[in-house]
């Protein structure tokens, strides 16, 4: 019950925020009452310095601010999971990577914020901001996870299928071109036939 009732007003404030300057009582750039008016009828959070009511004005900057929310949190997180993947498999390889990593993770957050602030536009640098701040520890955590089960014998079950199996494009564009398999071979794949075509 308490899940629902979260997910309930949760999407009833995501909905305000995404359509909020339709929902918006007045122009939220316009003019409507002497400054500083105080909240009442018609104006329940009253008015701004220039007279703008502030319910208004709150209801039609909720969608940038959600969208960019919304776009540094998947940008982190998918950043994260696939250089957490990479650095995980690639073993050796991954290590600079991870050193990286670590390095985001050792410098104050609120430094990088500054700089960032000061060097890209207000949107871009909350992006940057949060994949710096946000993208380090997923990939750290999903290396480590993807290093403990690289060599387990289902991974390495599925790795030799796939090997052997080849891309699963490859019969279709052996049919599809056959002159891009080797003539002799006969194998009807790809990745054994002189790939790529020459």
């Amino acid at each position: 019950m308490r899940i629902v009732a979260s997910l309930t007003v949760a999407a009833a404030l995501g909905a305000a925020a995404l359509f909020g300057e339709v929902l918006a009582p007045y122009d939220p750039t316009a003019t409507v009452s002497p400054p500083w008016t105080p909240p009442g009828p018609g104006l329940a959070l009253g008015a701004d310095g220039l007279g703008r009511d502030v319910v208004s004005r709150v209801l039609a900057g909720g969608r940038e601010l959600t969208l960019v929310a919304a776009v540094a949190a998947l940008t982190a997180t998918a950043v994260g999971v696939a250089g957490g993947l990479w650095a995980g498999w690639r073993g050796r390889g991954g290590r600079a990577l991870l050193g990286g990593a670590d390095l985001l993770l050792a410098l104050p957050m609120l430094l990088i914020a500054m700089v960032l602030a000061v060097a890209l536009p207000g949107p871009v640098a909350v992006v940057a901001g949060t994949v710096c701040g946000g993208a380090p520890l997923t990939l750290r955590v999903i290396a480590d996870a993807t290093r403990q089960v690289r060599h387990t014998g289902y991974v390495e079950a599925a790795v030799a299928r796939a090997s052997a199996a080849g891309p699963f494009w490859s019969a279709r564009c052996c049919r599809r071109w056959p002159g891009w398999s080797a003539p002799t071979s006969g194998c009807g794949a790809c990745w054994r036939c002189n790939w790529p075509p020459r």
